[in-house]
């Protein structure tokens, strides 16, 4: 008996062996690229100069800048823009932008809106001498907690995208629930400007 094996047969075991690679090679391929890929987290966002609230009609843009919803008082509330600014400040996370307006409420009270976002992992906002208060309060429907102490009220709310805090340095409790139900959660496109 022969064992003799032809140049075609050695031939086609080539060719069969190349196929097998290739195929091998493809199915590789479109594992990785179905491989399920990392979700990005919310980044922060970039870095910008300070700018400064010099007169009303800056707030627009301030919003429009900004990368989540701002606190402010509803345009019927009767509050009065006073100042505000917009700054970025580093937290262990990365940059925050901090968007920090001030009014006057119609009965006379001082009070800091302040919008953060992203997130922070470290509290920008020192609580001194404030305590928990028993009462929450609802911002735009978004629960927040309340720190107090005899005239101090400050109010904290947090969504996904941003922190907020709404301080009020000469608040008495019954105030708060009124002044809180005027805030509301702001989104001002740049592009419909």
């Amino acid at each position: 008996m022969s064992h003799r094996i032809s140049f075609s047969k050695i031939l086609r075991s080539l060719f069969l062996c190349l196929a097998v690679l290739i195929l091998m090679v493809f199915l590789y391929v479109c594992l990785l690229i179905a491989q399920p890929q990392p979700e990005e987290k919310a980044t922060s966002p970039s870095p910008s100069a300070p700018q400064t609230l010099t007169s009303p009609d800056q707030l627009q843009n301030l919003i429009a800048a900004f990368p989540a919803p701002v606190l402010c008082f509803a345009a019927d509330a009767g509050a009065v823009l006073v100042g505000g600014e917009s700054h970025d400040t580093d937290a262990a996370s990365g940059i925050c932008r901090v968007l920090t307006l001030g009014y006057r409420t119609k009965d006379g009270l001082q009070c800091t809106l302040s919008s953060v976002s992203p997130v922070p992992d470290t509290d920008l906002f020192p609580r001194e001498d404030l305590h928990p208060a028993q009462s929450t309060c609802t911002i735009s429907g978004v629960t927040g907690i309340v720190m107090q102490n005899s005239l101090h009220r400050r109010l904290y709310a947090q969504t996904d995208a941003a922190l907020y805090v709404a301080d009020f340095p000469e608040c008495v409790p019954e105030q708060l629930t009124q002044i809180a139900g005027q805030l509301q959660l702001v989104i001002f496109d740049a592009m419909s400007q």
